[in-house]
């Protein structure tokens, strides 16, 4: 499973070719950043 946080052609097929080297099947989960800014935020402000 390749968890891509970016839409980017080029991390997709290192990720496939990375599967098929490995012998595993191929799949691709977009997950985004989520609230890594935020989170990131807050810690500042705490820091």
């Amino acid at each position: 499973v390749y968890i891509a946080q970016t839409d980017d052609p080029e991390l997709d097929k290192v990720a496939e070719k990375a599967a098929a080297l490995l012998g595993l099947a191929y799949e691709r989960r977009p997950t985004g950043y989520g609230d890594l800014t935020t989170e990131l935020a807050e810690a500042a402000a705490f820091g």
